[in-house]
């Protein structure tokens, strides 16, 4: 498809922001308006849909904004408990909690890299993860997944959807 409207704008709606093409909300692949819940995300929505070149095929690969939101709205808000679930299953498996034990590189490159993100998870969100040298199972495992499902489950319905496709893009909760 190619580029159809002149300018683009954000209001207030129901609900949120709305974004606009030539006055008009714009909607999701579901029908759905586009709504999200503050104006400075709104906004980057429209500079993404601005930056289409005239005439130019719209190419939503360009659009990440516009899928994120798109994806919040048609697919998480209607799928919630299962998109909580499907989420908790990557604090059993997050790559930032498995660590290796040599060289000492490696050892120290994982601490100084992966270590701040898993110590803003648990200041943010009160997701404490434990790290291990080998696979976990049990409890600590089912502790970490708990921990995913109550912080998820407390997030508006557009938030998931970003998480979600971090998890399943990077292969860990806390980087999400």
């Amino acid at each position: 498809m190619k580029r159809f409207y002149k300018e683009t704008a954000v209001d207030l709606g129901d609900g949120g922001h709305r974004i606009l093409l030539d006055g008009r909300p714009m909607r999701t692949p579901a029908k759905a308006v586009l709504v999200v819940p503050t104006r400075a995300l709104a906004g980057a929505i429209a500079a993404e849909w601005g930056e289409v070149p005239d005439k130019a095929e719209i190419n939503a690969s360009h659009l990440p904004l516009t899928r994120l939101a798109a994806t919040g709205l048609d697919r998480v808000t209607t799928q919630r408990t299962r998109v909580i679930e499907d989420t908790a299953k990557y604090a059993g498996s997050d790559m930032l909690c498995y660590r290796a034990t040599a060289p000492s590189s490696l050892v120290q490159q994982q601490i100084e890299t992966w270590q701040p993100l898993l110590d803003w998870a648990a200041e943010r969100y009160g997701a404490r993860l434990a790290c291990e040298h080998a696979a976990c199972h049990g409890r600590r495992l089912r502790h970490r997944a708990n921990n995913c499902r109550a912080i998820t489950s407390r997030c508006i319905s557009l938030v998931p959807s970003p998480m979600v496709v971090s998890f399943t893009s990077r292969k860990n909760f806390s980087a999400g």
